[in-house]
């Protein structure tokens, strides 16, 4: 309901959004929560409020980032984009339109990716730069077409408008401003209306016809008041006032320009600014402490493999050594092997032992080392009873032979036994 208020009631789709927001949080059920942010976030984009629409888009996307699904935090993405379009922040927008449209390909959601590439069209023709605008924007009519969407589908003809009026091929943008305008005016799409009369009205600027220019300029300004759509208004009252300086009309173009001041402090005042960057650098802060905690879960999953590789380490030496035993023939060969395998184990469980340490006393040195040391009051007698004992296992399963003579000493040996016959 709220988005279906959006286009035509938007003090109802605020409060009904509102509603849903009151209810996912009672019944807990976090996506509904996150959807209702989307919704309060769009309804403060159509009025203006743009510190206000990033605050709740920011709230959705940190909803969505734990929760998913991509494709909600895609669109998430793209709306944000439509923000800083609308400040003219023309590098943020680009950047939340790529991350958008990159989520719904992993999405593979066709439709929403339709709008990604509408916005990103629209962005390039602003940065003017009109072929890759017209990419962009044929793509995504494309898709708005195999998709039946009609509504899409105009919105992609009337940016048609736009990116043949910055071509200078004027004859192309009426035949797509007239389609579109005649849409949105059937299906009461104010927004739409605003932009396709406007789109007009600067065509026939161009083609210096003047009555033409402020008859959709006006109809253009006239939808704007009626759905209080406060951009709308601004690049009106905008229009109005370069064309009466142009004609030299200066009573009018003043009129204008100072209602088009009004509304520029409004979208743009100083209070707003500072809100704006305000919810931009939480959402720094945020991001920032997001890398950390996922760089520390990649450091705690390597030392969890670690500790794994090192435990399946231990025994297995220990078994590859009882399996070649009775191959070793040195006293000195048991001995070092014993010892160096119950150091490796009691290292082991140091190691083990310190992970659980430092969070119990809160990495304080004095506290771990008086802790280690009781530790080891108790391990080390352990250990030399270990020792002692893998020792004896060893010598008495080992078959221990005396060193081998040399032959001479073996020939004494014999002539002295013969010498005894």
């Amino acid at each position: 309901m709220a988005s279906e208020y959006l286009f035509y009631k938007q003090d109802s789709s605020y409060i009904t959004a509102t509603k849903a927001l009151q209810i996912a949080r009672k019944i807990k059920f976090t996506g509904g929560e996150a959807a209702a942010f989307t919704s309060l976030g769009n309804v403060f984009d159509q009025q203006g409020n743009y510190p206000k629409a990033l605050e709740n888009y920011f709230e959705s996307v940190k909803i969505f980032e734990k929760e998913g699904p991509l494709r909600n935090l895609a669109v998430v993405y793209c709306n944000i984009g439509v923000v800083y379009t609308g400040l003219r922040d023309y590098k943020n927008a680009l950047d939340y339109y790529l991350k958008g449209k990159i989520g719904l390909e992993k999405a593979k959601d066709s439709s929403r990716l339709m709008l990604s590439l509408i916005n990103l069209g629209d962005l390039y023709l602003r940065l003017n730069k009109p072929d890759s605008a017209l990419i962009f924007t044929q793509s995504g009519k494309q898709v708005a077409e195999n998709q039946n969407d009609i509504a899409n589908k105009y919105i992609s003809i009337n940016n048609l408008g736009d990116i043949y009026t910055q071509k200078n091929e004027l004859q192309k943008a009426l035949s797509y401003y007239w389609q579109s305008l005649s849409f949105f005016s059937k299906n009461n799409f104010n927004e739409g209306v605003c932009e396709s009369s406007l789109g007009l009205a600067k065509v026939y600027k161009k083609l210096i016809k003047k009555d033409s220019a402020l008859y959709y300029a006006t109809l253009s300004l006239q939808a704007a008041k009626q759905a209080n759509i406060s951009k709308e208004i601004y690049n009106a009252d905008e229009f109005f006032s370069e064309y009466f300086v142009a004609i030299h009309n200066s009573d009018s173009a003043f009129f204008y320009k100072d209602q088009m001041m009004s509304e520029k402090d409004s979208l743009f005042s100083q209070e707003q600014l500072r809100a704006q960057k305000e919810v931009e650098f939480e959402e720094k802060i945020r991001q920032i402490d997001k890398e950390k905690e996922e760089a520390d879960a990649v450091e705690k999953r390597n030392e969890k493999r670690q500790m794994v590789g090192i435990g399946i380490v231990i025994p297995t030496l220990f078994c590859v050594y009882l399996f070649f035993r009775r191959r070793i023939k040195h006293q000195k060969v048991i001995t070092y092997i014993g010892l160096i395998s119950l150091v490796i184990m009691f290292e082991f469980i140091a190691l083990l032992l310190h992970s659980v340490l430092e969070p119990l006393t809160n990495h304080s040195p004095v506290f771990m080392l008086f802790i280690l040391v009781i530790v080891a009051f108790f391990l080390v007698p352990l250990h030399h009873r270990l020792e002692h004992w893998v020792k004896s296992k060893l010598e008495n399963a080992a078959i221990i032979k005396p060193e081998p003579e040399t032959v001479a000493d073996e020939a004494e040996n014999t002539e002295n036994n013969q010498q005894l016959f």
